[in-house]
């Protein structure tokens, strides 16, 4: 048995980063993928463990400065016109 602290000390000097923002990371890591299918918000926040969607989308927002959504209609707008199927003004 290790006390909690000591876990987060050794996990910190291993990991470079606390346990919740690795968890956080890999959370938002999975949500970007499901992102790019257009899966809704809700069940993105849902199958990457945070509590709702409006909980998933403040903490989305919080950590890259827009929605789940304008991220995806951002990520949509650029794979077409890197496909070629739309054309740059």
């Amino acid at each position: 048995y290790i006390s909690e602290i000591y876990f987060i000390k050794i996990f910190k000097t291993h990991m470079h980063q606390s346990p919740y923002q690795y968890l956080k990371s890999i959370r938002f890591e999975n949500a970007l993928k499901l992102l790019e299918y257009n899966i809704p918000i809700h069940v993105i926040a849902e199958k990457t463990g945070f509590e709702s969607a409006e909980a998933f989308s403040k903490s989305f927002r919080k950590e890259y400065g827009k929605s789940p959504s304008a991220f995806y209609n951002k990520n949509i707008e650029w794979t077409l016109e890197q496909s070629g199927f739309v054309k740059k003004e």
